[in-house]
């Protein structure tokens, strides 16, 4: 699949995170969040490595997105750098 437009949804996920600064706006923005992460794994788009920082750099988003983002990190990441393709082989 084309991944053009995996730019506008990692600008998307870290500009939400610069308005996230209480524990109910990360518990909002965690849940938004891993619906843009699952859309982004359907559609195979990948994370970027800034984005996935500035993710698990919130803490009031850290604890909405634990169990989403540990397997972004060995999927999404991974297959931009062509790893997944060399772990069938």
């Amino acid at each position: 699949m084309d991944n053009y437009g995996y730019w506008h949804f990692n600008r998307l996920l870290r500009a939400l995170i610069l308005y996230t600064d209480s524990p109910t706006d990360g518990r909002f923005v965690g849940r938004l969040a891993v619906l843009l992460l699952k859309t982004m794994t359907e559609r195979e788009l990948t994370l970027t490595k800034k984005t996935y920082h500035s993710l698990l750099q919130n803490r009031y988003v850290t604890m909405e997105l634990t169990d989403q983002l540990s397997g972004v990190d060995d999927h999404a990441y991974a297959v931009s750098r062509g790893v997944a393709r060399d772990r069938r082989r």
